[in-house]
């Protein structure tokens, strides 16, 4: 099926293999676009992947998901730069997300908020081990922070084991975030 998509269609898949769980169309927008494949086409080129089944719609919101054996190919496809770049669009695009649901749950929009990390904790979970790999401490820290208050309201003590891992990392002992992560851990 992947040899029948056109050029467009091809390096969207692929570029959709770093998410980890369900996806909306705006991550696509961001973490999948360059040069190469503008973000104005994402849309269209989506659609006709969801209309050739490599990517399907889910029923329960606007979102889309990837098999994973299809995640797997669509990893594989891709050159090692240009997945790296990918991950770290997408680890970016899920911190921002973590951080700006982190400040919601103190508000009207909690349950907007905690429901979204709870759709997307797959993703939030890739980012942190693309961060965790890459001894990026400071990106760690701020990831734990933003969903710590999360994790003790819907019981995810993985957030936990992470911040445990944050500390053992290069540079933790410099991080302005060490004392909340500590306080996680």
């Amino acid at each position: 099926s992947f040899n029948l998509l056109n050029g467009s269609e091809q390096i969207l898949f692929a570029r959709v293999s770093v998410f980890a769980g369900s996806f909306g169309l705006d991550a696509v927008e961001t973490i999948c676009t360059d040069e190469s494949l503008d973000a104005s086409a994402a849309a269209r080129v989506l659609a006709a992947l969801v209309d050739k089944s490599m990517v399907q719609s889910t029923n329960d919101s606007a979102d889309y998901r990837v098999l994973e054996p299809l995640r797997e190919f669509g990893r594989d496809e891709m050159r090692e730069s240009e997945r790296i770049a990918v991950a770290d669009r997408h680890s970016a695009w899920y911190l921002d997300l973590a951080e700006r649901s982190a400040q919601a749950l103190g508000g009207a929009d909690e349950y907007e908020a905690a429901t979204r990390l709870d759709r997307e904790f797959g993703n939030l979970r890739a980012a942190f081990s693309c961060f965790a790999e890459r001894g990026a401490v400071e990106q760690c820290a701020r990831l734990v922070v933003a969903l710590r208050e999360y994790s003790f309201r819907s019981m995810r003590s993985e957030v936990i084991a992470w911040a445990e891992e944050v500390t053992t990392l290069a540079g933790f002992d410099d991080s302005p975030h060490a004392p909340l992560v500590l306080a996680a851990a």
